[in-house]
């Protein structure tokens, strides 16, 4: 039964190859549910010259960003194991595994030494396609060279291995030596206003429906809350108390000039206890947190469950919004 399904798979392999031109018709890779628990935070960068433009000629790209970042919340997520999945089948061309995960000042095998993808996995699917998983966590690899892994098959987990800042999966479509983005195709030319013949199936497609901003993380600190604390998931455990500060925080991408941000918190009996109105941004910024807070009062703060509200302006119409409680015993 096992010879026979490899011989399937391999036959798979060796039809895409026949066709050669014809390229992967690519599914989500990653297990979760986009816009909930995962987000493409950065594209494929699509200009040729000094200024990036995903696909949708928005900011979300990094110059020279050449494959897809779908990240999840924080690194409790990987901690979880969120699975990262074969977007076609293939034959296993290349894999690393055993590259530690962390921030990358924090680790001795960085990027300098080669290993910028960290743990990874290239699947070959014929005709001069390949797909490239990056960032895997360390250990998770769950192929060898030479499997033959069907579509949405498993092949590892996300992680924050190699040259990573936040956990993520990034995805590079190659095809021969020459990096796609998958959004874009490989007919068009340079520059986000190119025709589009997307890789993506159709219901991937869908489900992967252009998000310009999003919330990451909301949540309350008892301290000042930092990006690297909120990226490892330290405030989870750690709720204010009655004596402790009362901060707010909100972790969001896609913040964009002329975006104005509002941040309050509610007391148990529904009072504001504090509120903070941004002024207009003056930039954009794929990764931005902010956090509100006050000290607590001489006699502590009240028991009971207190409430985060954060909105996002953008030409006058609020464009994202998130909730986040806390309970002070």
């Amino acid at each position: 039964m096992l010879a026979t399904a490899w011989l399937i798979g391999w036959m798979i392999v060796l039809s895409s190859a026949a066709a050669g031109a014809e390229p992967p018709r690519l599914r989500i890779p990653i297990g979760c549910t986009l816009g909930e628990d995962c987000f493409i935070q950065n594209y494929f960068d699509v200009e040729s010259g000094p200024r990036a433009s995903d696909y949708a000629c928005g900011p979300l790209a990094n110059d020279g960003h050449k494959g897809t970042d779908f990240r999840v919340r924080d690194l409790t997520d990987v901690a979880r194991g969120v699975p990262v999945l074969a977007a076609a089948a293939g034959r296993v061309a290349s894999l690393r595994d055993g590259v530690a995960d962390g921030f990358p000042d924090e680790l001795a095998v960085l990027g300098g030494q080669g290993r910028e993808c960290g743990n990874g996995v290239v699947l070959d699917h014929g005709g001069g396609w390949r797909t490239q998983y990056c960032h895997l966590r360390q250990g998770s690899v769950a192929v060898a060279p030479g499997d033959i892994v069907q579509a949405g098959g498993t092949i590892g987990q996300v992680g924050m291995s190699g040259l990573a800042e936040f956990p993520h999966l990034h995805l590079t479509v190659w095809h021969r030596d020459r990096a796609i983005d998958p959004f874009l195709g490989p007919g068009a030319s340079t520059g986000c206003r190119s025709a589009r013949q997307p890789l993506w199936q159709d219901d991937a497609a869908r489900r992967l429906a252009y998000l310009a901003s999003g919330v990451l993380n909301a949540g309350f600190a008892s301290a000042e809350p930092s990006l690297r604390g909120i990226e490892r998931g330290d405030y989870l455990n750690h709720p204010p108390n009655a004596q402790s500060s009362l901060w707010f925080y909100v972790r969001m991408f896609g913040l964009r000039p002329g975006d104005r941000q509002r941040l309050r918190v509610f007391d148990p009996q529904g009072r504001l206890v504090m509120e903070w109105t941004s002024a207009p941004a003056q930039s954009t910024e794929i990764h931005w947190v902010q956090p509100i807070g006050r000290q607590a009062p001489a006699q502590g703060w009240p028991s009971g469950r207190y409430r985060g509200e954060f909105i996002l302006i953008r030409k006058g119409a609020v464009v994202l919004e998130s909730l986040a409680e806390t309970a002070i015993p």
